[in-house]
């Protein structure tokens, strides 16, 4: 068998399953952290308390079928992805417009998705929602809820979760943004298939054991399409590893900081450039 799939992963494609096995396993495992533009961790979640906060998130989302997650760079968006998941809603990831253009092509992007995906709700920070209120945004007739705001009891995961996972729309830099489903078992052949076993080539050819908890990723791509989100997102709860991120933003502004940080974590997956379908 290969190694990467342990017999901890390997007899089950249900990805909060795997999850809650790993938070069984080792809760105090530090599985996500975010730098700052200076390379200071701004916010990190352990197994467990990233399981809490999703549950809190779900408990917001009961009866929802699609959720928006229009989130600034940053962990806020991990936790409202898998409250999603926990709540057997489908989370539909986007660019966050800046509220104060409405004319920009990202605003219509966004509003093209709100009405595409049949949402009723969109997920985002309060401070990005408080930028909304005071300029007046229209709310598209769409519930706006800031996920870090919520001090709800948490709900465990949804059983057995729905077929549909999440969302993936298209930039839309040639017409309007493309909705894309994808099912747990989507997402799930594409890491058993693809991604893990070349991660598993990789560390096997440098003596690396997969079965250890110092498998670090350092990453800057964005959160909310293809490479970043399954990769970055989705990646770390199968197959155990840890992730360090930060913001495109700050990327294009301090490079360097990806090398510092590949330094400082000793990571062993370096995630770059995503490719022309992601930009």
């Amino acid at each position: 068998p290969r190694p990467l799939l342990s017999s901890l992963m390997a007899d089950s494609p249900d990805l909060l399953d795997v999850f809650d096995k790993w938070r069984s396993t080792k809760p105090q495992h530090v599985v996500h952290t975010w730098l700052r533009s200076d390379g200071t961790v701004k916010d990190e979640y352990t197994l467990r308390a990233l399981y809490d906060a999703a549950g809190a998130v779900a408990s917001q989302l009961q009866g929802v079928d699609v959720a928006i997650l229009c989130y600034p760079p940053g962990l806020e968006f991990l936790v409202s992805f898998y409250g999603c998941l926990f709540a057997g809603a489908a989370a539909a990831p986007c660019y966050p417009p800046d509220p104060r253009n409405r004319e920009a092509r990202t605003a219509r992007h966004f509003e093209s998705i709100v009405s595409a995906s049949g949402a009723s709700i969109v997920l985002t920070t309060a401070a990005y929602l408080r930028g909304r209120t005071l300029l007046r945004e229209d709310t598209l007739g769409v519930r706006w809820l800031a996920t870090d705001s919520i001090n709800s009891a948490p709900l465990p995961p949804v059983r057995p979760p729905p077929a549909l996972a999440f969302l993936q729309y298209t930039s839309g830099s040639t017409g309007d943004p493309k909705g894309v489903m994808l099912t747990f078992s989507n997402v799930w052949h594409n890491l058993n298939e693809i991604y893990l076993p070349a991660q598993a080539q990789h560390f096997e050819s440098r003596g690396v054991s997969l079965e250890r908890e110092r498998i670090v990723g350092v990453s800057w791509l964005p959160q909310f399409h293809d490479t970043g989100l399954i990769l970055c997102i989705v990646g770390p709860f199968v197959a155990g590893y840890r992730m360090v991120n930060f913001s495109p933003l700050t990327f294009l502004k301090r490079p360097l900081l990806w090398l510092e940080a590949l330094t400082r974590y000793g990571a062993c997956l370096l995630y770059t450039s995503p490719s022309p379908r992601d930009r």
